[in-house]
């Protein structure tokens, strides 16, 4: 640990930054059942234009659940959906599991099935989830929360976030992944365009913060971006650290970290504003640097900075600077 981040231990906790990641662990009975019930996008659409609301830092579109209608955040950093248990308490417990977050406390959540989830055309039937607490988000952020919308419902579409906008576009794909319908994005060039890999459902890419390569998280649910504690002392010494924080992740769980301003990172080239970093330990997750796992997350700083488009049967993502917000 640097003496910079020594000397930042004194500092009283105060902001408290959302980062929605969230890791759940079953027995093999409930792992074997997940793998064989993947969700299928279904609907008659090819293209989806849906308006995104903001609670801080987080993004949210509205979806309906079984007969309930409301707010989820689009969580690149949850595997799956998740379903908040103020109101998914009565459906039927499947199976049990332990989720954590990175406050690193383990909390007892279940599986259900839910029979129906749709996004304006897009639904789903019969769609394994999560069930858990998400009521401190809710509380923090002040807007009711129905759930997270994780990676697992994606990976058969394209997806297409403009936080400039405000919208998120959801792509259907043909059986070689292409788009089936085209956007104004098309007939522009991408500044970067990159590869990408998942890793048990998280989207990962490869991040270069003082000349060292690592790999971090694509994570749309962290109001922050998040440094590994075990990361050298070189790639640490990029951030300028000002504070404590508490840190609110999904699982329900806090801890108090490390907070500051990351100097600056590239992806594919391309040099960005680092933006508001916490340093936590991702073994928490199981997801540590040290583990042979990621080295960080990269969040909204990311999302805030161009248009980010993922196809996720490619494993490929673009990256775009922001259209004139005046053009129709």
């Amino acid at each position: 640990m640097t003496a910079q981040l020594q000397a930042t231990l004194a500092l009283p906790p105060t902001d408290s930054p959302t980062v929605a990641s969230y890791a759940a662990t079953m027995d093999p009975l409930a792992l074997a059942r997940r793998y064989r019930t993947k969700p299928e996008p279904k609907g008659e659409w090819t293209s989806l234009t849906i308006p995104i609301k903001r609670a801080g830092n987080l993004l949210l579109v509205e979806a309906k659940a079984g007969d309930l209608e409301g707010n989820f955040i689009l969580d690149f950093g949850a595997p799956y959906l998740v379903l908040n248990r103020t109101y998914f308490r009565n459906y039927e417990r499947v199976y049990g599991a332990t989720a954590s977050d990175l406050s690193g406390q383990p909390t007892a959540v279940y599986q259900t099935q839910l029979p129906r989830l749709e996004i304006l055309d897009l639904y789903y039937e019969n769609i394994d989830a999560d069930v858990g607490d998400l009521g401190e988000i809710e509380n923090r952020r002040g807007v009711q929360i129905l759930g997270l919308l994780g990676v697992e419902l994606f990976l058969k579409l394209g997806v297409t976030v403009d936080v400039l906008r405000d919208v998120l576009y959801l792509h259907r794909l043909d059986e070689t992944g292409e788009r089936m319908a085209k956007n104004d994005l098309d007939a522009r060039e991408p500044a970067f365009k990159i590869p990408v890999n998942l890793m048990d459902n998280t989207v990962v890419l490869e991040v270069v913060i003082a000349a060292k390569p690592l790999q971090f998280a694509l994570d749309s649910g962290a109001e922050v971006n998040v440094l590994d504690y075990t990361l050298s002392r070189k790639v640490l010494q990029a951030l300028t650290v000002e504070k404590r924080v508490m840190v609110h992740g999904a699982a329900g769980g806090s801890a108090e970290v490390l907070a500051g301003t990351l100097s600056e990172y590239s992806v594919g080239g391309r040099t960005f504003k680092g933006g508001k970093t916490i340093v936590a330990n991702l073994d928490a997750m199981g997801k540590s640097s040290a583990a042979g796992g990621l080295d960080g997350m990269l969040g909204y700083s990311f999302f805030d900075q161009g248009i980010v488009r993922l196809n996720f049967v490619r494993k490929v993502l673009w990256w775009y600077t922001f259209l004139d917000p005046s053009r129709p």
